[in-house]
């Protein structure tokens, strides 16, 4: 029995290895499934980062530019005196997009924030007593604080902040790259008869406070809605002029050392418009601020008054820019609340 069973067995091995054609199916369906899977990994290295960083773009700048006109409109309200004024603005929060084999989740909050900033804009001249140059004030502005932060976690481009406060607008990228993106200080020059340049400089800032009756942040998906009233607006200032050499000092006080980054940011910023109306930096290698106006008096002491310094407080977290030259200062500032609620959804 056995060698008849082998017998019929043997034509049978032979006639599988001789079947060609169900091999080259077999080889077929694994190429193809190794294509798709390598076109599958393909798409998920390239094409979903690549369509996720192109979402996410796209949604921080919306927020940024949502967030410029919020400022616009702000400026509007103080330029205008309006007091009593209520307006809304709708501002992006997160989302969670579907691609292909993968989601892009970016999670955001948005609301009032008083850990940040603080501002004053003094001033006045300085003078020489007895061998030491002081500063003597001749105005200091209302204490400017307050402000409204947008956070958003990216999942390919980390965090991003929009953060306005004091009339300045500032865009934070990963913790790393602080850009000023609108400041509130302007400076106007003019020539007189003598060739002598005038200069003056004006501000505009808003004080921020948190509203009543809805709530000052959120966080989640979709759009939320920001109540921004103005409470009241007060005219322009102009201090008396003074004696030379004019100086005007703006500190910047952080609450919080995180924020320390977005003061600097600034101050590179106006550090970049003075050297652009050919102001030169006076190097004064202190962090106490009155050895400083004692150093920058005896460098512009004889004359040459369009020069600056910065000077920058570790212990108590304040920058100075000390600016002299400033023949008069324009100072307005306005009250605001804000508030801030979920957008409901419309599908």
């Amino acid at each position: 029995m056995l060698a008849i069973a082998s017998k019929i067995m043997r034509p049978l091995r032979r006639n599988l290895r001789k079947d060609e054609r169900g091999v080259a199916l077999v080889v077929t369906a694994f190429v193809l499934i190794g294509i798709v899977l390598a076109a599958l990994a393909l798409a998920r290295v390239t094409y979903i980062p690549a369509k996720a960083k192109n979402l996410e773009v796209e949604h921080y700048r919306a927020v940024m530019n949502q967030l410029m006109e919020v400022k616009s409109l702000i400026d509007v309200l103080l330029s205008s005196k309006a007091s009593s004024v209520t307006f809304y603005w709708p501002i992006k929060l997160g989302y969670a997009q579907n691609l292909l084999l993968g989601m892009d989740i970016v999670q955001a909050s948005l609301g009032y924030d008083d850990k940040g900033l603080t501002y004053v804009i003094s001033y006045g001249y300085i003078i020489n007593e007895s061998g030491t140059w002081i500063f003597n004030r001749v105005y200091d502005s209302p204490r400017i604080s307050g402000g409204i932060l947008y956070r958003g976690l990216y999942q390919y481009y980390g965090t991003i902040e929009v953060y306005y406060s004091g009339g300045v607008l500032y865009l934070n990228h990963d913790n790393r790259y602080y850009t000023v993106l609108a400041i509130p200080i302007r400076f106007d020059a003019s020539v007189v008869q003598e060739g002598t340049r005038v200069i003056g400089l004006y501000a505009q800032m808003p004080i921020i406070s948190p509203g009543s009756g809805m709530h000052t942040s959120v966080s989640g998906m979709g759009s939320a809605t920001l109540r921004i009233t103005c409470r009241e607006v007060q005219p322009p200032y102009s201090p008396p002029k003074v004696g030379e050499p004019s100086v005007v000092i703006i500190k910047i006080e952080a609450k919080e050392s995180s924020y320390l980054k977005y003061a600097k940011a600034l101050i590179s910023e106006l550090e970049d418009i003075l050297l652009q109306m050919n102001y030169t930096k006076v190097s004064v290698n202190t962090s106490n601020l009155d050895a400083a106006i004692n150093t920058f008096g005896y460098s512009i002491g004889a004359g040459d008054f369009e020069k600056y310094t910065v000077v920058y407080n570790e212990t108590s977290q304040e920058y100075y820019i000390i600016i002299g030259g400033i023949d008069y200062l324009r100072f307005q500032y306005g009250d605001f609340s804000v508030n801030v609620q979920i957008a409901p959804s419309t599908t």
